[in-house]
């Protein structure tokens, strides 16, 4: 066979030959052979061959002989001998390659004896570019490209991982700090090696940043400067700044206009000229009309002549109007000339009164007092030592020796409300005081008023803490059951909303010594959780549960019918009050109890509002009694009422005529009860802002921290035992 020229013998081949004994060309196959062993035209003697073409036999094969191998394949020989390499495209045109991610099919060709794909998109390795590049169904897994550092750590920039992002085929750098642009804040913002203020150089090193903005002023003898980053603070460079204005024809302060602020017909250092300064003696000059005069003389010199030449040439210590002295006080050149004795000398007060002053001359005025004043040798008014209901001294105080000081004062008998009222009056001799208070009053039965009713030195006190008199504070409190089990479980609650113990119907009063259950007066609001938990415990009781408070609002149990067990949505009692009838829900209490639904005054009829007037404390300032009452018919007056107001708001825990009756559980002001958890504060029972709705029993989503308080915020106190 032959491949690329050269020839290969078979070796079986030359065997067959041998064996044979054919006397043949050794190396030609084509040559034309006889029974006599030629193979060709003799041209030659004794028996020799000729060889092929008539070539001689010189045993050497011939390099151009071609050995047919059968049909043409791809394998760069002419196996078929027509003088053609791998002619026809053997083994070619099929497709191949797949067609998956990047890849695509293409065609076989023979090339250079091997079968070569062209045509087709081949798989390469996989790169981050949203594309599958190595064909396997998968886009740039791997985190190709990915994993190494990027990003710097120049200036305020941080190095970060890149990561390939598949869901946009780009490179990210993840967990570092990119630069961002160059600002004045002494830190290199934009990461490029240059300090605040300067950017990186085409050519190396750093310049400074135009901030592109100029400084100052162009104006009179300012020039603009630029405003650059030093130190990361923008500052102005190179520009000529405003100073004092000076008289000198030029405009120092940059204001447009040369030498403002220098009057050359009014100032008087450059009077009708710049430089031309006013100067006299002892006196302050004025420039008037670019002329200089006296303004006035310097003190303890006046101008006596008028003359400007010798400026103020007297000398005199000013001391005002003329006065008996011996000396020329108003300086003008005259001793106590045209006095008039002054009526105010001499005291006037106490034994003093109608004492006329006399001018003694350089002695001054002297006062001649009459006998009742205490004087010592010399006339000068002394102490007093007499109690004698007269100011001896005439000091505008009675008896103010100290041995009397207390004359006047206020004294008592007894403490508490037992007290008695007086004064400190003189003794009869005159020598000493005594109280003129009647006796002590009989100790009386404690309330909770901020008084001490029982005259024990305490004021509102506990039945724990009763004081020296047993008397003690009986809380006006209502039993209501807590137990919906079957038996009975008591609890104690204030009757009305918590007050003060020195508050009033029109005011909430200042004490917070403790809490009280008081009808008719305003309650306690504007108070935090805290406070009103220790004004509970003041009283030796505590802040309702929720569920105490629930329970007392909703009422008793239904009357055993087929609805027992329901319960009032509101704590309002009238005709078709629920507990008692069998309903489950009370009607809605627009006008029965203080929520937003209800003004204080439909009318200037109603009792309660007759006599809210006639309280000054309740009118504004210069309001009479008849304005109040229109202002009060003709707005909405939503506001807190005083406790108990209103007797349908109640709720009864009792079958009889409200003997044991909550009132304004439902409305007038809403109210803390205890703590769900620490500083997590419940508050119930809506107010005179809230709608009905808004102020229901059930209603329980309110809470607030232990420092809130507000205008419509109250409370009231609860206790397991009678208080």
């Amino acid at each position: 066979m032959t491949r690329k020229g050269l020839l290969v013998w078979s070796s079986s081949l030359l065997a067959v030959l041998a064996v044979t004994g054919c006397s043949v060309d050794p190396y030609c196959f084509t040559c034309p052979q006889g029974g006599s062993g030629d193979g060709g035209r003799e041209t030659g003697t004794g028996g020799g061959d000729a060889g092929e073409a008539g070539r001689p036999d010189t045993g050497m094969v011939d390099p151009d002989a071609c050995v047919i191998n059968g049909a043409e394949v791809c394998n760069g020989m002419d196996d078929d001998c027509n003088g053609m390499v791998d002619d026809g495209n053997p083994g070619g045109g099929g497709t191949c390659g797949v067609e998956r991610g990047e890849c695509r099919p293409g065609t076989l060709a023979c090339m250079d004896g091997e079968l070569v794909c062209t045509g087709a998109n081949v798989a390469m390795p996989e790169a981050c570019n949203g594309r599958d590049d190595d064909c396997d169904g998968e886009t740039d897994e791997g985190n190709p490209e990915g994993g190494g550092p990027c990003g710097t750590d120049e200036g305020e920039c941080r190095r970060g991982t890149a990561r390939c992002d598949p869901t946009t085929g780009a490179i990210v750098c993840e967990g570092g700090q990119d630069p961002v642009a160059e600002v004045c804040n002494a830190r290199d913002d934009d990461c490029d090696g240059c300090p605040d203020g300067t950017r990186a150089a085409g050519g190396g090193g750093c310049v400074q940043i135009d901030l592109g903005m100029s400084c100052g002023m162009d104006v009179g003898a300012c020039a603009p400067g630029r405003i650059v980053c030093r130190a990361g603070a923008e500052v102005c460079e190179g520009a000529t700044m405003p100073r004092a204005e000076a008289c000198n024809g030029e405009d120092d302060d940059c204001d447009g206009m040369p030498d403002d602020g220098f009057d050359l017909t009014t100032d008087p250092r450059n009077c009708g000229r710049c430089g031309n300064a006013c100067e006299f003696d002892n006196a302050v000059p004025i420039c008037a009309d670019g002329e200089c005069s006296i303004r006035f003389c310097r003190s303890g010199f006046h101008d006596l002549n008028g003359d400007p030449l010798d400026g103020c040439e007297y000398a005199c210590e000013f001391r005002g109007a003329e006065a008996c002295n011996g000396r020329d006080d108003d300086c003008d050149g005259m001793t106590d000339e045209g006095l008039v004795p002054p009526t105010t000398l001499c005291n006037a007060t106490g034994a003093c009164a109608g004492t006329t002053p006399t001018c003694r001359g350089a002695l001054g005025y002297g006062c001649m007092y009459g006998p009742t004043v205490s004087q010592d040798a010399d006339g000068r008014i002394v102490p007093e030592t007499t109690c004698d209901n007269i100011d001896n001294d005439c000091n505008g105080r009675v008896d103010d020796n100290p041995a009397f000081i207390t004359v006047g004062m206020a004294c008592g008998n007894g403490i508490g409300g037992c007290r008695s009222m007086g004064m400190q009056v003189c003794t009869a001799d005159g020598m000493g005081t005594v109280c003129n208070a009647p006796p002590a009053g009989a100790p009386g039965t404690e309330t909770c008023n901020g008084i001490d009713d029982d005259c024990d030195g305490v004021a509102d006190e506990t039945r724990a803490a009763p004081g020296m008199n047993p008397s003690f504070v009986t809380e006006d409190v209502v039993a209501f059951d807590v137990n919906t089990g079957g038996g009975t479980t008591l609890r104690y609650m204030y009757r009305y909303e918590a007050s003060r113990p020195d508050a009033t119907a029109s005011a909430q009063g200042a004490s917070s010594a403790r809490s009280c259950s008081r009808a008719g007066v305003q309650p306690w609001v504007n108070v935090t959780y805290i406070q009103a938990r220790d004004a509970c415990a003041s009283a030796g009781m505590r802040l309702c549960t929720e569920l105490e408070w629930l329970y007392a609002c909703r009422g008793p149990a239904g009357d055993g019918g087929a609805d027992d067990n329901l319960y009032c949505e509101w704590a309002v009692s009238d005709a078709n009050e629920c507990n008692y009838t069998g309903t489950s829900d009370a009607p809605p209490p627009v006008g029965r109890c203080n929520t937003n639904e209800l003004d204080w005054c439909p009318s200037s009829a109603e009792p309660r509002c007759a006599t809210l007037c006639d309280d000054v404390a309740f009118r504004r300032p210069g309001e009479t009694v008849d304005q109040c009452r229109t202002r009060l018919n003709t707005v909405d007056q939503d506001g807190a009422l005083p406790t108990g107001s209103l007797p349908m708001c109640i709720q009864r825990w009792d079958t009889g005529g409200g003997a044991q009756s909550i009132f304004d559980l439902t409305g007038n002001v809403r109210e803390w009860a205890q703590a769900r958890s620490a500083g997590v504060n419940p508050i119930r029972g809506g107010s005179y802002e809230n709608v009905y709705f808004g102020a229901t029993c059930n209603l329980d989503f309110s809470l607030a921290n232990d420092t809130f308080q507000y205008n419509n915020l109250g409370f009231r106190c609860c206790s397991d035992s009678p208080p």
